[in-house]
């Protein structure tokens, strides 16, 4: 059973790809204490050097419903939970001798609020961002964006310029940190789709021909302000599981 109790949790499973969500504000409201005590020293530390009190909070719900979470599908206490970092800082579950234990990936995005998890048997990439007005939106696309993602934002209606920055933003993200390589994958290096109103694609990838066939990409609607982007491999499909705890 669930170290919580919880007896409907959808298990992991070959080719299912479980994404959780959580309020971080509403739940800091109710279980701020708890979850801190759930939190590793390095882990209270890094959450001591936020400076405004709010994003401390966030940080820690975001970090003690992530253990939560690995606890419940591993057996564990969360406080049992132990983590490695890759190279580019992407979190992986600690095993014996501190080896990497790959029975279960996750990755995990916040904002505003929000923090959306991502669990499965193989590499996940997960990112959100909360959409707002961005006065140097078009710097960043003529900086990040690759030459045809930048053809095709000049393309999108003015009506839908921010939605279509983020959901290029949200898919370069989530492919980005399922490859694990953080900064040292340009983003201007391959391209996704940018269109709100057409399927999410990962179309090429520069340099690795053929590795946008390895990897799925799908767009999460969380709601009419949030958007959010999953990579997963390519016979994997999400599965929503709701708020957590259910």
């Amino acid at each position: 059973m669930p170290w919580n109790g919880l007896k409907n949790v959808p298990g992991l499973a070959d080719g299912r790809i479980l994404v959780w969500t959580a309020r971080l504000d509403d739940t800091a409201e109710m279980r701020f204490e708890q979850l801190a005590r759930l939190l590793s020293r390095d882990e209270s530390q890094r959450a001591s050097r936020y400076r405004f009190e709010r994003d401390r909070k966030r940080f820690v719900v975001c970090r003690g419903v992530l253990r939560e979470l690995l606890g419940t599908y591993l057996g564990k206490g969360p406080e049992e939970i132990d983590f490695n970092y890759g190279p580019q800082g992407k979190p992986y579950l600690k095993g014996p001798q501190g080896q990497t234990n790959e029975s279960v990936y996750f990755n995990v995005s916040h904002s505003s609020g929000w923090a959306i998890y991502a669990l499965g048997l193989d590499e996940v990439g997960v990112d959100l961002e909360f959409m707002r007005p961005i006065p140097e939106m078009q710097a960043l696309v003529d900086q990040y964006f690759s030459p045809a993602e930048r053809s095709a934002f000049d393309s999108i209606p003015t009506n839908l310029k921010v939605k279509a920055f983020y959901n290029c933003w949200t898919r370069k993200e989530a492919y980005v940190k399922a490859c694990g390589g953080g900064l040292l994958i340009p983003l201007d290096q391959f391209d996704v789709s940018v269109d709100p109103e057409s399927p999410a694609r990962l179309i090429r990838v520069q340099g690795t021909p053929g590795d946008q066939l390895r990897w799925s990409l799908h767009s999460l609607d969380l709601s009419t302000e949030g958007v959010a982007a999953l990579v997963c491999p390519r016979d994997s499909e999400p599965h929503f599981c709701g708020w957590w705890p259910a």
